[in-house]
């Protein structure tokens, strides 16, 4: 259009090209009339019949009486002709009646809008479905048992969901369609008018820097979270304190290093596995040495003393060598004593006497052993130790990493709502433990690696055995008056009692554990993990959670004055869903999950022990049970009529609306078996379970018949303890300590919880039997030493004692985990 034209021109160019347009248009329709009328008025002929081929039979019961009706002009009939001689009465009788009793079957019957299965039917007919109130409809029923004259509950689907299902054309013809529509779009657009000044004009987007942007906002995130957590800031300070203590340095940090993360462990697990292969086979060639010593296997060079023990000698520092991070780390003692410090002392012992053995022979003469097979086994122990508590970190991490929604436990550090929460439940101070939704776990391998039981173990028995090897050692020397006898008395004393296998059997226990738990869907995060329950008197969780789809159960339902199936279970539905009480999902099944089509509720009110009140649609909805109509003045059916489908522990939940009973839903409730045993594995612990429940058939004495369990173990919330634990049930934490991780199940929070506390029980046990172990080695070297037969423990029967006392441990830690 030329832009020198004015407005009144292009306004004038516009209107001509309308009328030109209109008056095609009106011609056009005016040719479409004039073809139309001529067809309309065109001349019908009707061939005459001849009369001599006209047919006509005789008047019976099942023939009509024809009258003859004058009609003008042309399309008027002739008299019927007479009959003659040469005319045949036909009688015009139908070959069965199975044609009436189709059309009469087709009317009275509708075909269905969906198919049967068995029939070859199309999957929709052209009728649709008829629209209840609703924007949905009745697919299909469920497969709920009926009870008596209970109505089955249907699924119920949206509309829009419903058209999806349809299967009427190809993919193929619909991506046609699809690109077919695309184009007349184009086309439509392309033609239109446009004025200059009202052209579409894309402005060009500015560029920034997506680094950049990306870190502010994580800057933005770190901020938000920081300013908000559940868990005491303390608790966090603590962790920061436990970097320096790890074993492992590099943390993971997010999980866009999983990949990176799990190759490092890869290669630290192969790293030792190589190590202690080394380590075992040099062990293997130490014990034949030491166990074929002065006898015709050995070499003929091997039967002097000093090839022998030079022999031995290196063998031992080879050990050493191959093992040397062992000693690197057992001697950083500025975080502490650690496990290979023991291992470590008792080795550099064993060098020192192999050494004096070398070049003083008096001390062979008084009863000295050489140890270093026994040296080089306590090696293989711990190495043995150190396979585990990888492998056990990198069961852990899998878990965790491949965990789509992860939760957390943390305490409840608001003493006002931990007190709000509990009253009137617990006794004493209140230490609650709550799970979170978080979206990264932090600290994993800080919290995996930190408070490991064999540190504690060897700081205390190593230091106990040493001055307690030393007091035997001087006492045994003064009443020999040897020196020589002495110090081999001391060597074999601190290779007996060192708790080398500590680490092994902490961390075997934890694996073990670890697998256990992870076929419940959680994960206790090592000792330190475990140490995060220790304190808490008891743990809060939804009523929801103890309660799975497959515990629950809708029998039928009942609809009174008039309530139409689909608008009742919409309506309870929606209440039902946002109480989430233990029966949202199975009326999230009904729905299909699609929670768009409820109504939205206002103004949820729940009574103990009654049910719920709220509104949809302004008008008031009451959900519980029949004295909570009762209450509200809603009149409801006899007792002896509920108590027809209130049998073999069945309830009935009343829907009433404006102060009318519109529908009664019976329901029934199951425990899980495996969270029943583990429910009853952590009552034996002490630590109570709070609960948060809006059913009104959810309460303590329910439960407690549900669960098998004692009265006064699981304590159900009151309304106002609840609402002050609502906050937490939904809260969401973008990163939260890796302490204890589930999947957000009842049944891997409880298990995890009652795992935590049975770890720390073990870690005891461990604990006592190590020391124990050490404390009957030492009695053992102390009597032979006195009764002068201390030759009788070599380096072999020290190593067997080690085994023998791992393996005991092992099976007690064994069988307590087993009860987990």
């Amino acid at each position: 259009m030329n832009d020198s034209l004015s407005i009144d021109e292009i306004i004038k160019q516009a209107e001509e090209i309308r009328e030109k347009t209109v008056k095609k248009a009106q011609s056009a329709l005016e040719d479409v009339n004039n073809s139309a009328k001529e067809i309309t008025e065109r001349e019908i002929e009707v061939p005459k019949p001849e009369p001599e081929n006209i047919k006509i039979a005789s008047k019976s019961d099942k023939s009509s009486k024809f009258k003859q009706n004058e009609v003008a002009d042309k399309t008027k009939v002739s008299p019927a002709i007479k009959a003659d001689d040469k005319t045949k009465h036909i009688e015009f009788k139908p070959k069965s009646n199975q044609i009436d009793r189709d059309f009469e079957e087709q009317k009275t019957v509708q075909k269905s809008f969906f198919s049967n299965k068995n029939l070859k039917e199309p999957i929709y007919s052209k009728k649709p479905p008829e629209i209840i109130e609703r924007p949905a409809t009745i697919k299909s029923k469920s497969k709920f048992d009926k009870t008596d004259d209970l109505e089955q509950i249907p699924t119920i689907v949206a509309v829009e969901e419903l058209e999806k299902t349809k299967i009427l054309l190809t993919r193929e013809e619909i991506k046609q369609r699809e690109e077919k529509a695309q184009e007349q779009k184009e086309e439509e657009q392309g033609v239109q008018i446009v004025l200059d000044g009202f052209d579409d004009e894309t402005k060009q987007i500015a560029k920034i820097d997506e680094e950049l942007a990306e870190q502010q906002l994580k800057e933005r995130r770190k901020e938000k979270v920081n300013k908000f957590r559940i868990f005491a800031p303390e608790d966090i300070e603590d962790a920061k304190k436990q970097d320096k203590d790890t074993v492992v340095k590099k943390e993971y940090e997010s999980a866009n290093e999983q990949s990176t993360f799990s190759k490092r462990l890869d290669e630290s697990l192969s790293s030792v596995s190589l190590s202690l292969k080394i380590t075992g086979v040099l062990t293997l060639i130490l014990g034949l040495l030491t166990g074929f010593k002065d006898s015709s296997y050995l070499p003929s060079l091997l039967l002097e003393n000093t090839p022998y023990i030079i022999t031995l000698l290196i063998l031992f520092v080879a050990v050493c060598i191959v093992n040397s991070g062992v000693f690197i780390h057992g001697f950083k003692i500025k975080n502490g004593v650690n496990s290979d410090f023991a291992v470590s002392l008792a080795e550099i012992v064993i060098f020192a006497h192999t050494v004096l053995l070398l070049f003083d022979s008096n001390l062979l003469i008084d009863d000295g052993t050489s140890y270093p097979f026994a040296g080089a086994f306590a090696l293989c122990l711990n190495g043995l130790g150190k396979y585990v508590f990888i492998t056990r970190i990198r069961t852990n991490f899998d878990f965790m990493a491949n965990q789509k929604e992860k939760y957390t436990v943390e305490p409840i550090v608001n003493e006002v709502d931990a007190g709000i929460i509990s009253r009137g439940l617990l006794t004493g101070e209140p230490n609650l433990k709550a799970s979170i939704k978080t979206d990264f776990a932090t600290k994993f391998l800080d919290i995996a690696s930190a408070d490991e039981p064999a540190n504690i173990i060897c700081k205390y028995v190593c230091f106990i055995s040493l001055a307690l090897s030393a007091v035997v050692a001087v006492a045994v020397g003064l009443v020999n008056q040897n020196v020589n006898y002495a110090i081999n008395v001391f060597v074999c004393a601190l290779c007996i009692t060192a708790p080398c296998y500590a680490l092994f059997c902490t961390n075997n226990t934890l694996l073990s554990v670890s697998k256990h738990l992870r076929t419940r869907g959680a994960m206790v995060n090592g000792f330190e993990g475990a140490s995060v329950t220790s304190d808490a008197n008891a743990i809060v969780i939804e009523a929801q959670d103890l309660f799975s789809a497959r515990s629950c159960e809708i029998h039928g339902i009942k609809t009174f004055n008039g309530a139409k199936a689909d608008d009742v279970i919409l309506k309870t539905a929606s209440v039902i869903i946002n109480t989430k009480s233990p029966l949202a999902s199975v009326f999230d099944d009904v729905i299909i999950g699609k929670q768009a089509i409820l109504p939205e509720v206002d103004d949820i009110v729940y009574e103990d022990r009654l049910g719920t009140s709220a509104w949809i649609y302004r008008k008031k909805i009451l959900v519980g049970t029949r004295d909570l109509l009762v209450h509200h003045g809603v009149p409801v059916l006899k007792e002896e009529y509920e108590r027809k489908y209130a049998r073999k522990g069945r309830r009935v939940l009343y829907l009433a609306e404006a102060g009318k009973l519109m529908a009664m839903f019976v329901v029934s409730y199951s425990a899980e078996p495996q969270l029943k045993k583990s429910l009853k594995k952590l009552e034996k612990s002490g630590m109570t379970i709070l609960v948060r429940s809006a059913d009104p058939f959810i309460n303590d004495e329910s439960i407690a018949e549900l669960f098998e369990i004692p009265d006064g173990y699981i304590r159900v919330m009151n309304s106002s303890n609840g609402r002050a634990f609502e906050k937490y049930s939904n809260l969401f934490a973008e990163k939260s300590p890796a302490y204890i991780v589930h999947n957000g199940s009842a049944l891997g929070f409880v298990s995890a919880v009652s795992a935590a506390e049975d770890l720390q029980e073990t870690r005891k046990l461990i604990g006592v039997l190590t020391s124990f172990g050490s404390a009957i080695g030492l009695g053992v070297v102390g009597l032979l030493a006195f009764t002068g037969g201390i030759d009788q423990l070599d380096a072999i029967k020290v190593a067997l004692f080690q085994a023998a006392w791992c393996i005991f441990v092992n099976l007690l830690a064994k069988i307590k985990s087993l009860f987990i």
